[in-house]
């Protein structure tokens, strides 16, 4: 039996539009139920990024801005509670749509700084601490040479 992915993709569908409104639904009650359906809707979503064959959701995943967000998804997932708690401290949550607009476009500033200024420098580095392949020399050929 053949595997076709294009023949789950409906169910896939049906994952990813049942897991968002029922993991938002559950947000404030029962707590591992948000991470089943959010983990269900993510599991959707990459299946159909790589099954589907739908023009317009390739577009969509091929969109530069969201590209550009993987590329700084480490920073964002590091810094994201640093604009939080300003925000917070701010007595800001009252407002949760400035609360929400404000901490992301300032977790993707900072992100996008630590992109710059440390990850992407650090990743030079990466060959200085890069092993070779490792070489199996018999143990007499070894001791030798050691002394």
């Amino acid at each position: 039996a053949t595997f076709l992915r294009e023949s789950y993709v409906r169910l896939a569908w049906a994952g990813l539009l049942t897991g968002i409104p029922l993991a938002l639904v559950t947000a404030e009650r029962v707590i591992w139920l948000v991470y089943s359906f959010t983990a269900l809707a993510s599991a959707s979503l990459l299946y159909l990024a790589f099954a589907s064959k739908q023009k317009w959701l390739q577009a969509i995943l091929a969109n530069r801005l969201l590209i550009y967000s993987g590329v700084i998804s480490y920073g964002i997932y590091l810094l994201e509670k640093i604009p939080i708690d300003a925000m917070k401290s701010l007595r800001l949550q009252a407002h949760p749509a400035i609360m929400l607009l404000a901490t992301a476009a300032i977790t993707y500033f900072m992100a996008t700084l630590s992109w710059y200024l440390l990850e992407k420098p650090a990743m030079r580095w990466k060959r200085y601490f890069e092993t070779g392949r490792a070489v199996w020399r018999k143990p007499d050929a070894a001791l030798a040479r050691a002394s």
